[in-house]
Protein backbone atom coordinates (compact mmCIF):
# COMPACT_ATOMS: atom_id res chain seq x y z
CA UNK A 1 0.00 0.00 0.00
CA UNK A 2 1.26 3.44 -0.89
CA UNK A 3 1.83 6.00 1.86
CA UNK A 4 0.95 8.89 -0.44
CA UNK A 5 -2.41 10.49 0.26
CA UNK A 6 -4.95 10.29 -2.53
CA UNK A 7 -5.38 14.06 -2.08
CA UNK A 8 -1.72 14.93 -2.43
CA UNK A 9 -1.04 17.29 -5.29
CA UNK A 10 2.16 19.20 -5.91
CA UNK A 11 2.04 22.70 -4.46
CA UNK A 12 3.12 24.71 -7.48
CA UNK A 13 3.50 28.18 -6.00
CA UNK A 14 3.10 27.69 -2.28
CA UNK A 15 5.17 29.51 0.26
CA UNK A 16 7.19 27.35 2.63
CA UNK A 17 5.09 26.07 5.48
CA UNK A 18 1.73 26.72 3.73
CA UNK A 19 -0.20 23.51 3.17
CA UNK A 20 -2.19 23.80 -0.05
CA UNK A 21 -2.87 20.15 -0.86
CA UNK A 22 -5.61 19.68 1.72
CA UNK A 23 -8.95 18.65 0.12
CA UNK A 24 -10.77 21.63 1.65
CA UNK A 25 -8.43 24.19 0.10
CA UNK A 26 -10.11 25.47 -3.05
CA UNK A 27 -8.22 26.48 -6.18
CA UNK A 28 -8.76 30.23 -5.56
CA UNK A 29 -7.41 29.85 -2.03
CA UNK A 30 -4.38 27.93 -3.31
CA UNK A 31 -3.54 30.81 -5.64
CA UNK A 32 -3.97 33.38 -2.85
CA UNK A 33 -1.88 31.36 -0.38
CA UNK A 34 0.78 30.77 -3.01
CA UNK A 35 1.10 34.54 -3.54
CA UNK A 36 2.08 35.21 0.08
CA UNK A 37 5.66 36.40 0.20
CA UNK A 38 7.96 35.91 3.17
CA UNK A 39 8.44 38.93 5.40
CA UNK A 40 11.39 41.18 4.55
CA UNK A 41 14.31 41.35 6.95
CA UNK A 42 14.17 44.26 9.36
CA UNK A 43 17.03 46.67 8.69
CA UNK A 44 16.30 49.11 11.50
CA UNK A 45 19.24 49.85 13.79
CA UNK A 46 17.64 52.48 16.05
CA UNK A 47 14.27 54.08 16.63
CA UNK A 48 13.20 57.11 18.62
CA UNK A 49 9.52 57.62 19.38
CA UNK A 50 8.53 61.09 20.52
CA UNK A 51 5.54 61.99 22.70
CA UNK A 52 4.23 65.47 23.35
CA UNK A 53 3.54 65.78 27.09
CA UNK A 54 2.09 68.60 29.18
CA UNK A 55 4.79 70.30 31.29
CA UNK A 56 2.59 69.95 34.38
CA UNK A 57 2.64 66.16 33.96
CA UNK A 58 6.46 66.13 33.91
CA UNK A 59 7.11 68.89 36.43
CA UNK A 60 9.59 66.81 38.43
CA UNK A 61 11.87 66.08 35.46
CA UNK A 62 11.18 69.00 33.11
CA UNK A 63 14.16 70.98 31.79
CA UNK A 64 14.23 74.78 32.03
CA UNK A 65 12.13 76.58 29.47
CA UNK A 66 8.82 78.25 28.85
CA UNK A 67 7.04 75.67 26.66
CA UNK A 68 3.77 74.39 28.04
CA UNK A 69 4.27 71.18 26.07
CA UNK A 70 7.46 69.12 26.27
CA UNK A 71 8.81 66.36 24.04
CA UNK A 72 9.57 63.00 25.65
CA UNK A 73 11.79 60.79 23.50
CA UNK A 74 12.27 57.06 24.02
CA UNK A 75 15.24 55.96 21.91
CA UNK A 76 16.36 52.37 21.38
CA UNK A 77 19.72 51.81 19.71
CA UNK A 78 21.51 48.69 18.52
CA UNK A 79 18.28 46.81 17.81
CA UNK A 80 20.23 44.09 16.00
CA UNK A 81 22.14 43.29 19.21
CA UNK A 82 20.90 40.91 21.87
CA UNK A 83 20.88 43.77 24.41
CA UNK A 84 19.76 47.07 22.91
CA UNK A 85 20.49 50.39 24.65
CA UNK A 86 17.52 52.50 25.77
CA UNK A 87 17.72 56.22 26.49
CA UNK A 88 15.00 58.62 27.57
CA UNK A 89 15.13 62.38 27.42
CA UNK A 90 12.78 65.31 27.87
CA UNK A 91 13.19 68.39 25.70
CA UNK A 92 11.72 71.89 25.90
CA UNK A 93 11.21 72.74 22.20
CA UNK A 94 11.26 76.53 22.77
CA UNK A 95 14.55 76.70 24.69
CA UNK A 96 16.20 73.56 23.33
CA UNK A 97 17.07 72.51 26.88
CA UNK A 98 17.24 68.76 27.40
CA UNK A 99 17.08 66.54 30.43
CA UNK A 100 18.40 62.96 30.13
CA UNK A 101 16.46 60.59 32.34
CA UNK A 102 17.76 57.11 31.55
CA UNK A 103 20.53 55.52 29.54
CA UNK A 104 20.47 51.78 30.13
CA UNK A 105 20.88 48.44 28.46
CA UNK A 106 17.60 46.56 28.02
CA UNK A 107 17.50 42.91 28.98
CA UNK A 108 16.32 41.93 25.50
CA UNK A 109 14.32 43.13 22.54
CA UNK A 110 12.74 41.90 19.38
CA UNK A 111 12.32 43.41 15.93
CA UNK A 112 9.78 41.72 13.67
CA UNK A 113 9.23 42.63 10.02
CA UNK A 114 5.90 41.67 8.49
CA UNK A 115 4.74 41.13 4.92
CA UNK A 116 3.11 44.60 4.77
CA UNK A 117 6.51 46.24 5.20
CA UNK A 118 5.79 47.26 8.78
CA UNK A 119 8.30 46.63 11.53
CA UNK A 120 7.25 45.82 15.09
CA UNK A 121 9.68 46.78 17.84
CA UNK A 122 9.20 45.14 21.23
CA UNK A 123 11.45 46.18 24.11
CA UNK A 124 9.68 44.90 27.25
CA UNK A 125 9.43 47.52 29.96
CA UNK A 126 10.43 50.33 27.60
CA UNK A 127 8.79 50.51 24.18
CA UNK A 128 6.26 48.75 21.98
CA UNK A 129 6.03 50.37 18.55
CA UNK A 130 5.16 49.67 14.95
CA UNK A 131 6.60 51.71 12.10
CA UNK A 132 5.62 51.49 8.47
CA UNK A 133 6.84 52.85 5.18
CA UNK A 134 6.23 56.57 4.65
CA UNK A 135 3.38 57.75 2.43
CA UNK A 136 5.71 58.47 -0.49
CA UNK A 137 7.51 55.14 -0.10
CA UNK A 138 10.55 56.69 1.54
CA UNK A 139 11.26 57.08 5.22
CA UNK A 140 9.13 55.75 8.05
CA UNK A 141 5.90 56.73 9.79
CA UNK A 142 4.67 55.83 13.24
CA UNK A 143 1.77 53.37 13.14
CA UNK A 144 1.48 52.49 16.83
CA UNK A 145 3.36 53.27 20.02
CA UNK A 146 3.04 52.77 23.73
CA UNK A 147 5.50 52.94 26.57
CA UNK A 148 5.32 52.09 30.26
CA UNK A 149 7.76 54.98 30.82
CA UNK A 150 4.83 57.41 30.92
CA UNK A 151 3.31 55.49 33.84
CA UNK A 152 6.69 55.26 35.56
CA UNK A 153 7.03 59.05 35.33
CA UNK A 154 3.53 59.51 36.76
CA UNK A 155 2.03 60.99 33.59
CA UNK A 156 -1.75 60.61 33.89
CA UNK A 157 -3.78 59.28 30.98
CA UNK A 158 -4.67 61.79 28.28
CA UNK A 159 -1.60 63.96 28.96
CA UNK A 160 0.67 62.52 26.26
CA UNK A 161 0.34 62.05 22.52
CA UNK A 162 2.78 60.27 20.19
CA UNK A 163 3.86 62.85 17.60
CA UNK A 164 6.69 61.33 15.64
CA UNK A 165 9.38 58.79 15.00
CA UNK A 166 13.00 58.91 13.89
CA UNK A 167 14.45 55.72 12.39
CA UNK A 168 18.03 54.84 11.52
CA UNK A 169 18.65 51.88 9.25
CA UNK A 170 21.72 49.67 8.99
Amino acid sequence: MSTTSRWARPAQHASPGVQTDHPRVHEADRARLGAIQPAPRATIDSVKVIWQVARTALSGVAPLGASRMLLLGVRVESLADATPRVSIEVCDPASGQRSGLHDRIATHGEVIADIRGQVHIEIPGWLHATVGPGADGTGWRLVYARTPVLDQLGVPGGRAEPVGVAVTER
